[in-house]
């Protein structure tokens, strides 16, 4: 479990949270086997996806915008042609890796919650429940989160084309995805000890906003790796368990439902 540090080294714990991460989840076969889930499935649906859209995605650009005979013009569809499938491919990777196996990772939490508290791991709670019941609410909240993730991403690209904002929208779009990233890798490991709002997500951060300030711009940085964000759906996950393993005996740190997932531990 990482130690608790202030100051300036709370920011680079964050931002060197996930190697420590990795190198656990690698350490230990049962963390390894629920990563590699994600990872795995999230990378065949990105090379099917992506063969799909290479041969047909032209055809279905062509419904929405027909081939322009103009040089200029035919550039910019062959730019769409691009950005369509770079988009398909993103979103399938997304969707099956972090709402399809949103459970899996609610459970991957658990498990180096429980591995690192021991006897002090909350013994009741949403994710006492057998697994099956765990699915549909753990693939419902992902879902949410990801719905959020890519309307506010459509919305901050609309603001990229603007002529006067297009230099403003990609700082835009990294720092959203940066906060979405933290948020929905807490909100994974939260679900565990009974914390899973929004709320409880903010109140988290706020307690500590450097240590999670580094997380977040290491997660964002990663996510700029061609088929690294596959890999950072189990690491992010493993890195913000950490964490809350580490404060889950800190009063100050539970809420209203943590503190009473506590009581009964």
């Amino acid at each position: 479990m990482p130690a608790k540090s202030n100051g300036l080294s709370a920011f680079f714990e964050g931002l060197r949270a996930p190697v420590p991460a990795a190198a656990a989840i690698v350490r230990r076969p049962a963390w390894l086997a629920l990563s590699a889930l994600p990872v795995l499935c999230g990378f065949v649906a990105v090379l099917a996806t992506g063969a799909l859209l290479w041969r047909h995605g032209p055809a279905l650009l062509e419904r929405l915008w027909s081939r322009p005979e103009s040089a200029v013009l035919a550039a910019l569809w062959g730019v769409a042609a691009v950005g369509l499938w770079l988009a398909g491919t993103f979103a399938a990777g997304l969707l099956v890796s972090r709402v399809a196996l949103a459970p899996v990772l609610e459970l991957l939490a658990g498990m180096v919650i429980d591995d690192l508290l021991g006897d002090r791991a909350p013994r009741e709670g949403f994710a006492r429940r057998p697994f099956w019941q765990t699915l549909l609410p753990g693939i419902g909240r992902a879902l949410g989160r990801v719905v959020i993730y890519l309307a506010v991403l459509g919305l901050v690209s609309l603001i990229g084309l603007v002529p006067g904002l297009g230099l403003v929208a990609g700082p835009l779009a990294l720092i959203w995805t940066a906060a979405w990233l933290l948020a929905d890798t807490l909100t994974n490991a939260l679900v565990w000890v009974g914390e899973g709002r929004s709320g409880d997500v903010v109140r988290c951060i706020r307690r500590d906003p450097l240590r999670h300030l580094g997380m977040a711009s290491s997660l964002a940085l990663l996510a700029l790796v061609p088929f690294a964000g596959l890999l950072l759906a189990p690491v992010g996950v493993v890195a913000a368990a950490r964490l809350v393993a580490r404060d889950w005996s800190e009063p100050d740190f539970r809420g209203t439902a943590g503190a009473a997932l506590q009581s009964d531990a």
